[in-house]
């Protein structure tokens, strides 16, 4: 906060802090709450012209974009929350009116036309609500809960100067304590969960068990094709094993048909062997009955 003073009454800014700044014990956790720093205001040269209050160069390496309004050493995570889709979220309460209103701000700050806001951008608009710096600070932390981008769309700008509206005092009027966390009813609509209708689970219930019956169904069958398979290779292997035994019967065949041959060959041989003996023996019985009649 010493520098932040000092920042405010136009002093530059050091490259790095000061030995003499430096604490030598540690800072305090147990509170859980974290030391806000808020960039300087925009001070004037003597023209009256806007100047920028130098700061310290950061490495690029280190942060690619870091936001005007950020937490110093945070002991803390950022603000977080969870939304969840029962019971439904209640309606966005920023007006018609006041986003009509932020529409014209929105876009005259977004000289780069890409739809975000960085705490440059925004910071005159912050400081000219003159509302202490951790107040700025707080509402920055609040619509910028995702803590990731360091930039604001238009909504997010949108809840930010309806937060800055919100604290302004007014007489008779005391604004109530920032929130921890951004409010359901302050929700960006861009933002939000995705909230799905009691019929969209049904139907998806409905789906899901479709899908199991189909794919038990897909298992069955593969399984009932794997055994159709398992059947049909072992009736492959016994129609081969038929085959080949037919093979060997039909090689035994032949060489009985040769080996009948060869004996009917042999047999026949014989039988005519036989005929010329007995031919010879009848023609050895005439021969004595002729010698004794001469």
């Amino acid at each position: 906060m010493h520098l932040v003073y000092e920042c405010l009454e136009g002093v530059t800014l050091p490259t790095v802090l000061p030995a003499s700044l430096l604490s030598s014990g540690t800072p305090n956790q147990s509170t859980g709450e974290t030391m806000l720093a808020l960039m300087p205001p925009t001070p004037l040269h003597e023209n009256g012209d806007m100047a920028i209050c130098p700061l310290p160069t950061v490495p690029s390496s280190d942060f690619a974009q870091r936001p005007v309004f950020e937490t110093a050493q945070p002991v803390m995570p950022a603000p977080q929350f969870s939304v969840p889709l029962k019971p439904k979220l209640p309606d966005w309460i920023i007006t018609p009116d006041e986003l009509a209103a932020s529409d014209t701000l929105f876009n005259r700050l977004d000289s780069d036309a890409d739809g975000l806001l960085s705490g440059m951008q925004v910071k005159e608009i912050f400081m000219q609500s003159n509302l202490p710096s951790q107040t700025l600070a707080a509402i920055w932390d609040l619509v910028d809960f995702q803590s990731t981008s360091g930039y604001l769309n238009h909504e997010q700008f949108v809840v930010a100067t309806h937060l800055l509206k919100s604290q302004i005092p007014t007489p008779g009027f005391f604004p109530n304590p920032l929130p921890k966390t951004l409010p359901h009813e302050l929700l960006p609509p861009s933002l939000r969960p995705i909230e799905l209708d009691s019929t969209h689970y049904l139907e998806s219930t409905q789906l899901i068990q479709q899908l199991e019956k189909l794919k038990k169904d897909r298992l069955d069958l593969e399984n009932e094709c794997l055994k159709l398979d398992t059947s049909a290779h072992m009736k492959a292997n016994e129609v081969a094993n038929a085959s080949r035994e037919a093979d060997t019967l039909m090689h035994a065949l032949d060489s009985l048909n040769k080996q009948k041959e060869m004996a009917d060959s042999i047999l026949l041989g014989m039988e005519e062997r036989r005929t010329q003996m007995e031919t010879q023996l009848s023609g050895l019985q005439v021969s004595p009955t002729t010698h004794a009649k001469q």
